[in-house]
This record gives structure tokens, sequence and C-alpha cells, in this order.
């Protein structure tokens, strides 16, 4: 268990001396026109459904 942390610190150090870095988490786009693509499907749905009876 020791073993592992020291190898994970070391490994870090390494990537960081060499000028890598970690990327960022991505930000989240909030979906604005949602629900009209809904609605889209919905009716599509619903136009496949009444042509298969």
């Amino acid at each position: 268990m020791y073993l592992r942390s020291v190898i994970y610190l070391l490994f870090t150090s390494l990537l960081y001396t060499q000028g890598l870095d970690f990327p960022d988490e991505p930000i989240q786009a909030p979906i604005t026109y949602i629900w009209p693509l809904v609605l889209i499907g919905g009716l599509f749905f619903l136009r496949r459904s009444r042509q298969n009876k």
C-alpha cells in the first residue's frame, strides 16, 4: 500500500517536471432548445405508432 502511494507521487512529480499538466474539468453547457426537440421527437413517435396499426 505504501509502495503504491510512493510510485504515484513519483509519477505525478515526473509528469509535472516535464511540463505536462492535467486538464481541467470540462464546462457543461446548458441545452437551451430542448423542448422543441422533445416535441418533434414525440410527434415522430406518434406518427410511427399510428402508421404501424
